[in-house]
C-alpha cells in the first residue's frame, strides 16, 4: 500500500521561477567556453544553443550533458536554490508567528 505523505510544494516555487538557461549561459561565460565551442560539443547549431539560454526549464538528459560539458553540477545548484527557499519560508513563518 502506498502511503500518502504531504509534500511541501512551497520549496518548489522558487525553482519554477528559476531560469536554468540563464544559469547555463552564466556558467559557460565563467568557464570561458565560447558559444561556438559549446554548440559543437552539444552537436547543435549556435542558434539552438541561444534558445537553450532562454529556457526556464530543460530536459534532464540535456541538462546532464550540459553539466558534463561545463563540468558544473546544475542539480546541486537547483537543490541549493530549493533549500534556500525552504529556509526562507521557515524563517518567514517564524517571524510572522
Amino acid at each position: 500500500m502506498v502511503e500518502n505523505k504531504h509534500i511541501n510544494t512551497s520549496k518548489f516555487m522558487n525553482v519554477k521561477n528559476l531560469n536554468i538557461g540563464y544559469k547555463i549561459n552564466e556558467v559557460r561565460k565563467i568557464k570561458h567556453i565560447s558559444s561556438e565551442e559549446m554548440a559543437q560539443k552539444l552537436n547543435c547549431h549556435r542558434s539552438n544553443l541561444y534558445k537553450i539560454f532562454q529556457k526556464e526549464n530543460i530536459d534532464l538528459e540535456l541538462l546532464i550533458h550540459i553539466s558534463e560539458i561545463l563540468e558544473y553540477d546544475f542539480f546541486a545548484y537547483i537543490s541549493e536554490v530549493m533549500n534556500k527557499t525552504e529556509r526562507f519560508s521557515t524563517q518567514s513563518q517564524t517571524f510572522s508567528a
